[in-house]
């Protein structure tokens, strides 16, 4: 939407500042001072949300005008999806790295209104299939290595000849032949004159006569030590921090995890800390 402001004064009109009530709303000056009885326009551009009803945002003008420096415009809309996703985004959760796993979503929409033209993914991890009936859609995620799914579904429709496209996000976590409770460790701010400090981390082999052979850090200020659990295929990994004698700043280090597994050798664990400078 373009509104258009208008210096009804004697003086100009100089706006200062402009925010809007959510990242989805942008808005763009033509020019941030009007001459008196001259106008100018401010483009609105608002995002809809993948929900429908009724949508309200804000963009607040601030101005150099003495008795009423802030203005607002308020945007109103009633957002109608003509093809929607049930659900709009799909969590796969776990899924092995050995078997494909599959989702079914429901496609809602008038078929004498709406056309489906096209189906594509984001990458080869996730394959699509338009069922039979063109109302329920088939999401097959096939992995490819170990690692968080964070990917995209594009539907590209047609409706009243307009071409518009539905994205419908795909998340989840491929587990390998271990899992691990902690992606990467934060140990926060240290005093390097503070004792040792410690953190565990659980890993578990997901298959049988899968074990962990020895652990290893790149940094004499990071040691590990390895004891099994007495659930079979659970390990603990504690990893501690002797910060006395570390230069103030960032500490990063890397602990290595190394396994008999043929596709898992080695496990990453980075390990982060903060030392603080003493005065």
């Amino acid at each position: 939407h373009i509104f258009t402001i208008t210096n009804v004064g004697k003086a100009p009109l100089e706006i200062t500042k402009v925010e809007t009530s959510c990242g989805c709303t942008a808005a763009l000056l033509s020019d941030p001072i009007i001459l008196p009885g001259k106008d100018l326009q401010l483009k609105v551009q608002f995002d809809v949300p993948e929900v429908e009803g009724n949508v309200e945002q804000f963009v607040k003008l601030e101005t150099n005008v003495p008795d009423r420096s802030t203005f607002e415009l308020k945007i109103k809309a009633n957002v109608y999806l003509p093809l929607k996703a049930i659900p709009g985004r799909v969590y796969f959760g776990k899924v092995s790295s050995d078997t494909p796993t599959t989702r079914i979503i429901e496609m809602e929409y008038s078929p004498t209104q709406v056309q489906i033209s096209g189906i594509r993914s984001s990458s080869e991890v996730v394959q699509t299939n338009l069922l039979g009936d063109k109302h329920r859609l088939e999401i097959r995620v096939k992995p490819q290595s170990v690692g968080w799914i964070d990917e995209k579904i594009f539907v590209d429709y047609l409706e009243q000849d307009e071409k518009l496209v539905l994205e419908i996000p795909i998340h989840g976590q491929v587990i390998g032949d271990f899992e691990i409770s902690s992606s990467s460790i934060f140990l926060g701010l240290i005093d390097p004159k503070a004792g040792n400090l410690s953190r565990d981390v659980i890993v578990t082999a997901t298959k049988p006569n899968l074990t962990i052979l020895r652990s290893e850090s790149q940094s004499n200020q990071v040691s590990t030590e390895i004891t099994p659990l007495e659930e079979s295929g659970k390990y603990k990994i504690r990893i501690s921090l002797h910060p006395a004698g570390h230069t103030p700043g960032l500490l990063k280090n890397i602990v290595k995890i190394y396994t008999n597994s043929e596709r898992q050798k080695i496990l990453e664990i980075p390990v982060y800390a903060q030392i603080r400078k003493v005065e």
